[in-house]
């Protein structure tokens, strides 16, 4: 029992809103102590959990990057704490600040000591200053930098309000850049222990570089056997599977790979998991099995080497693999076996589970953000209730049966639903895995046979072969309501637990209790497809609009895409449609610029229909009839022509082109990008009080000429143009549309100085000159300040939206900040 309460105890701490005041905290404290002496232990440990979780919080946000320091140069000295990436011109370092001077004034001191995420671009340095082993910095060097740092932020969308708190999980005060590379020098050597550690992970590299075939293994990498040299060469070379699976590296896999292993629901099998310490720790306790039988030893060595010996078999390859919850789960619950066995002392499976859920939470309690947390435990309880019924022939497919079931509705909430066909593709890609290639990989990486990797080889062919073969079965996603997750849930639960009586008729009761939800739902279906929903994503310095009606969806703008390669609106909206199964009718990109047609290729396998502002787009998008269909063919994403006059309708919600026109292609005047934009007004059929003006990014010729046409532009809220820039929203067209809300989707502290104080300046204008409407308008919305926005529909069929930020829906207290 006080496994449970403790576990509550720390929920209740991480969730609750604001920080309790100083007098409530120590008289909790004191309560909780009073309780546990009159032996009270269930409200004395409820109380201590709760505290437990404040004071972690407060240590956490102790000694945040201040944000009057964010954006400022800084001369930095600490030391590197690892390596996050490294490539030719470029390397992502974890960086440990223990001195800080502002560079404007070299004497002021930035008061500021704690882990930064930095980015160096080694591509600015002139490459004769320095030979490359010199320019890179190595784990526990000490190093000067010239940065620019920021608070720790991240994007504020469905399913993203946790990075920030991740991130600090890890020790993480702040994020930046290198400014200076010239700047830039080594101050001292690391320590020995470093040293070390970075040899072992090179060498191990180098290993798994012979078996890719991409280099010999040199005898300066480290790596003496007798069994190699410098000489061989090991054929083609193994692929990315196994080189995920020994590194836990996973960035050499493709998009295509990527995304089988996301449709099949088989990435914890590439991810470093329990799976890899089970194999471990199953080699380690069978070779230690056959010891006696070799060499006689006494009973109590034998059971000292075989409680201690698969341990330390790990820990050379803990300092390769990167940590996760699976891996601490599978680890701490291996620890506690063997500590308890060590001691004579016998707990069921469960008690050992309990106990560590809450070690692990103790260590963290942010695990309870993390989807991978809910994952691993909710795996290893249907595995217990499974497995303590007792073998039988058909034991594996009932596990997988029930694991299917018991875990679509975990992934589903967290926005991760695979295709229905993974249960299939888990119960052949599992054994072929776990007992096949990962221990055949171990094995090659000291013993690298090249018949062995030709085998090796053929294995990885039929795995890819086999998700693909899943994939192309086509069974498609099923979206999860709560009754629907509730019925699954329920039933996994009645076909894994073992000896239950009359199971048909529990099974019958989850199936009643399913219908009858459903039934009770029938009547909201005439809400629904009335309903007109629209979400501005916090993409940072960029645009993405998502617009629903009933089963239909439009996004307006994709958000941009970085240096990096990393697109904001890959992480928030193919997950959502995922989870809905659902598809884009219609994918709108405004212009060319990339931070309204960045993220396009990552939603154009969702679009039935793509509708572009110019004719030459990110990927190639060819010229197209302007004909805009009502009811898109989902087969095949067909391109249009946006061009002012067309117009169809979605759902409800009837759509308007009200500019580029069409001789703005053709009349040979130069014009840059922003000139095309595509406008759309959108408005409901059912409440025309509903409606929305989306512009892109035109300017204020654009909006003169929107003035001049003679068209309807009087909408109740408007997507500021160009971010909220004084190139558009003119005194003029502001007027003329006269909105209630104006939303601006700018990126936080931008270099732009979005929205522009011109603007805001306009806009206090015209909301002075409006005071005497009802409801006030021209009221202005940040997503820079409310993260993600919502325009939802009015409970009882009220004609107007209600308004959301995505940061109000967290508790204050995870965005605080100095």
């Amino acid at each position: 029992m006080w496994f449970l309460v403790i576990i509550l105890g720390l929920a209740a701490g991480l969730f609750d809103y604001d920080w309790p005041p100083a007098e409530a905290v120590l008289f909790l404290a004191a309560l909780a102590v009073a309780l546990l002496k009159k032996h009270h232990i269930t409200m004395g440990l409820v109380i201590l959990a709760y505290l437990y979780s404040n004071v972690y919080l407060a240590v956490l946000f102790n000694g945040l990057f201040p944000q009057h320091l964010a954006g400022q140069e800084l001369s930095v000295q600490g030391v590197v704490v690892d390596v996050l990436q490294q490539q030719s011109e470029r390397q992502q370092l974890l960086f440990r600040v223990d001195h800080c001077l502002s560079v404007v004034d070299q004497q002021k001191n930035c008061h500021f000591n704690g882990q930064v995420v930095l980015n160096r671009y080694l591509s600015e340095q002139q490459p004769e200053q320095k030979h490359q082993s010199d320019r890179l910095a190595h784990l526990g060097e000490r190093w000067h930098f010239v940065v620019r740092l920021y608070p720790v932020r991240g994007f504020m969308n469905p399913g993203q309000s946790r990075y920030r708190l991740m991130q600090l999980a890890k020790g993480v005060k702040g994020r930046g850049y290198v400014r200076h590379e010239l700047f830039s020098r080594r101050l001292s050597q690391a320590p020995w222990f470093y040293r070390a550690l970075s040899n072992w992970r090179s060498a191990f590299s180098a290993r798994v570089d012979v078996l890719k075939g991409l280099s010999p293994v040199a005898s300066s990498a480290g790596v003496s056997n007798s069994a190699t040299s410098s000489s061989i060469v090991l054929g083609p070379g193994i692929s990315n599977l196994v080189t995920a699976l020994l590194t836990g590296r996973t960035d050499d896999l493709t998009s295509h790979q990527w995304s089988l292993l996301q449709t099949t629901g088989t990435v914890h099998l590439v991810v470093v998991s329990g799976l890899h310490l089970g194999v471990l720790l199953g080699a380690g306790w069978l070779l230690l099995s056959l010891l006696p039988r070799l060499a006689p030893l006494d009973r109590r060595w034998h059971r000292l080497l075989l409680l201690t010996a698969p341990i330390c078999l790990l820990l050379p390859m803990l300092w390769i693999w990167p940590s996760g919850v699976a891996i601490s789960r599978a680890l701490m619950m291996a620890l506690a076996v063997l500590a308890l066995r060590g001691f004579g002392i016998l707990l069921s499976p469960w008690r050992i589970l309990l106990l560590v859920v809450v070690l692990l939470l103790l260590s963290q309690p942010l695990y309870l953000l993390r989807p991978g947390f809910y994952y691993s435990i909710l795996a290893v309880a249907l595995l217990l209730f499974v497995v303590s019924g007792g073998r039988h022939r058909a034991l594996f497919l009932h596990i997988q049966l029930v694991l299917l079931l018991g875990l679509l509705p975990v992934q589903s909430f967290w926005l991760n639903s695979p295709d229905l066909v993974s249960g299939l593709a888990n119960l052949v890609a599992i054994p072929l895995v776990s007992v096949i290639i990962l221990p055949f990989a171990l094995l090659l990486l000291w013993m690298p046979f090249p018949i062995a990797l030709e085998w090796l080889q053929q294995l990885e062919q039929v795995f890819w072969q086999w998700l693909e073969l899943c994939v192309g079965l086509n069974w498609g996603y099923w979206p999860l309501d709560l009754p629907n997750s509730v019925a699954l849930l329920l039933t996994a639960l009645v076909l894994g637990l073992p000896a239950l009586p009359f199971r048909g008729a529990w099974l019958l009761a989850v199936l009643v209790l399913f219908f009858s939800a459903k039934l009770a739902d029938t009547d909201l279906g005439a809400d629904i497809k009335s309903n007109f929903m629209v979400q501005v994503f916090d993409v940072g310095q960029g645009l993405s609009v998502r617009v629903k009606s009933g089963d239909q969806q439009l996004v307006y703008d994709a958000g941009p895409k970085f240096r990096s390669g990393f697109m904001p609106i890959e992480m928030v909206l193919p997950p959502l449609l995922r989870s809905e199964g659902a598809v884009l009718d219609y994918l709108v990109i405004s212009h060319n610029d990339n931070d309204h047609a960045g993220g396009l290729e990552s939603l154009t396998p969702f679009a039935r229909q793509i509708i572009v502002g110019q004719t030459v787009l990110l990927g190639g998008l060819a010229d197209a009839p302007v004909d805009i269909l009502d009811e898109p063919d989902q087969a095949e994403a067909s391109t249009v022509l946006c061009t002012a006059g067309q117009q169809w309708q979605m759902g409800v919600v009837s759509i308007r082109v009200l500019y580029p026109p069409a001789f703005l292609r053709h009349d040979g005047v130069p014009r840059s990008d922003n000139e095309y934009s595509c406008v759309l007004h959108l408005q409901s059929k059912r409440h025309p009080e509903k409606s929305l003006l989306l512009t892109g990014d035109i300017d204020q010729q654009a909006e003169q000429w929107l003035l001049n046409s003679g068209q309807n532009l009087k909408a109740k809220w408007l997507i500021a143009s160009h971010h909220g820039s004084a190139s558009g929203n003119s005194l003029a067209f502001l007027a003329e549309v006269n909105p209630e809300g104006v939303i601006y989707s700018a990126g936080f502290n931008n270099s732009y100085g979005h929205p522009s104080k011109k603007v805001l300046e306009r806009m206090a204008y015209l909301r002075t000159i409006s005071i005497a409407a009802s409801p006030i308008r021209f009221k202005e919305y940040n997503t820079a300040d409310l993260g993600a926005i919502t325009l939802s529909s009015a409970p009882h069929h009220k004609p107007f939206w209600l308004i959301e930020g995505r940061r109000e829906q967290i508790p204050l207290r995870w965005l605080w900040q100095p």
